[in-house]
């Protein structure tokens, strides 16, 4: 798959992928590269398949790096997507992040801002907060926020836009082609925010749940990863019932940029 990927197939070879590329391998066998496609056909014949993709999914396509970052990291994210960061912005985030100069998670400390936001609004807080620390810790949310979402967003990112998703596209196809169509359902969890999954499954006409339900105005609903696709075909002159080939389920485990959190009226 896309990104570094490294297999270890016991007693045959150790080989290490990138962008569907083999870029280095380790023969133990004169046969190793056809007995990694053998085991792989196997697996993929496992009765239950999930499959994890992290950030090395993305990074081809220029996904930023979150992890180990520095605050010259973060302004320069920041500065690439036309957000700028306040001094107090700064402050805060090293504050938070720990000693200056100190390398810390982008995540981490977007979860602490959040923490800290939440008991600046409440009754405790109140008395520990003035307004303009709450609303100096607010902006350094929201300007963070709105730094990652935009470098996570590469439809608008001029390398993700000249690529043609090919290593993706490969992979779901062999994923789904590969398996018998009795298995269940192949599950895919990813811990990436941006919307590439989506879009490939999107050009190659594959359906999928990703635990949405309606239209307009779509919301969560867990229930609906027990749900199945079933399609009707023709049978001679009668109809029959069979169950959909190119369908998955998909679990961003770690939210998506196209999600928004919104109020729901109390009648819902």
């Amino acid at each position: 798959m896309t990104g570094a990927y490294t297999l270890p197939v016991p007693d045959v070879t150790n080989a290490l992928l990138r962008a569907g590329q083999t870029i280095a391998i380790e023969p133990r066998q004169h046969d190793a590269r056809r007995r990694i496609v053998d085991k792989l056909s196997q697996a993929l014949q496992t009765r239950n398949v999930a499959v994890l993709l992290g950030a090395g999914a993305s990074y081809h396509l220029d996904s930023p790096r979150i992890r180990d970052m520095g605050i010259d990291d973060l302004r320069k994210l920041a500065a690439n997507v036309g957000v700028t960061l306040s001094g107090g912005d700064i402050d805060l985030i090293e504050r938070f992040a720990g000693e200056t100069g100190s390398h810390f998670n982008l995540e981490t400390v977007l979860a602490d801002l959040s923490t800290a936001v939440r008991f600046s609004d409440s009754r405790y807080g109140a008395e520990a907060f003035d307004d303009a620390g709450r609303d100096q810790l607010k902006d350094a949310r929201a300007n963070v926020n709105r730094a990652l979402a935009l470098s996570c967003d590469l439809a608008n990112n001029p390398v993700a836009q000249g690529s043609t998703l090919k290593s993706h596209k490969i992979f779901f196809s062999r994923l789904l082609t590969s398996r018998r169509t009795d298995l269940p359902r192949v599950r895919v969890f990813t811990t990436n925010y941006d919307l590439v999954i989506e879009r490939t499954l999107d050009n190659l006409g594959v359906d999928y749940i990703d635990g949405f339900a309606g239209t307009i105005n779509r919301t969560l609903r867990i229930e609906m990863y027990s749900r199945e696709y079933f399609t009707s075909v023709a049978v001679g002159s009668q109809q029959r019932t069979r169950r959909l080939s190119d369908f998955l389920y998909l679990y961003k485990i770690h939210g998506s940029l196209n999600w928004r959190s919104r109020s729901l009226p109390d009648s819902v």
